[in-house]
């Protein structure tokens, strides 16, 4: 990438973003990446004691950049992969297959059994994935920036997806984990950014 770093990128991304803000997220939320739109769950706490679980799909376009997140209410159950389709997202839980339509007419999510309900080993169907915001990947353990280019659909725009992490000065065992979307042009010039999650968590440290 021509003349900026990805860390100062991101940082810089993170001043001129106003696109949303950052999700809160109880769990470690989980991924996919469509033609065109990238989509992921969380499940929030909304109030004491109320959690929330609920998919966002932001779009990625060349015409109009990163867009701002739809959300779609999701019942109460643990994600195991996601598969992101041109025109829906499906999300596998244990004995459920949630199909949500995206678009602009984005509708409620439409359950079927599982395609691995009667599997003894509970192997993912093929093209989903259960990529999560909160692995551990070589260059967080090292405290570098995490970037994954997006493959949607962009010819005059390229999406990265940032992950950094920021240790605690007071306590070793926390730290802070954020994940973007930053979007550049074809010379590098940074054209904006989207906050999907920032939390603080805990890793595992000596005694």
């Amino acid at each position: 990438m021509t003349g900026i770093s990805i860390r100062a990128a991101a940082l810089a991304g993170i001043a001129l973003s106003a696109l949303a803000a950052p999700a809160q997220a109880d769990d470690d939320g989980s991924f996919c990446i469509g033609s065109d739109y990238i989509a992921y769950e969380l499940s929030l706490s909304v109030a004491p004691g109320k959690r929330e679980h609920a998919l966002y799909v932001v779009s990625l376009t060349d015409s109009a950049g990163i867009g701002r997140p739809s959300r779609i209410r999701l019942p109460d159950f643990q994600v195991h992969g996601m598969r992101c389709n041109r025109t829906s997202v499906e999300l596998l839980g244990w004995d459920s297959l949630y199909t949500v339509p995206v678009g602009p007419t984005s509708a409620a999510p439409v359950a079927q059994s599982a395609p691995w309900a009667n599997q003894a080993d509970r192997r993912l169907p093929q093209g989903f994935t259960s990529a999560g915001f909160w692995v551990w990947s070589p260059a967080l353990r090292a405290g570098r920036p995490d970037t994954l280019r997006l493959p949607v659909e962009a010819a005059a725009r390229r999406f990265l997806l940032v992950r950094d992490v920021t240790a605690n000065p007071q306590n070793p065992c926390l730290y802070n984990l954020r994940g973007q979307v930053v979007a550049f042009d074809t010379s590098g010039r940074l054209l904006g950014s989207l906050v999907l999650v920032d939390r603080e968590r805990h890793r595992e440290c000596g005694n």
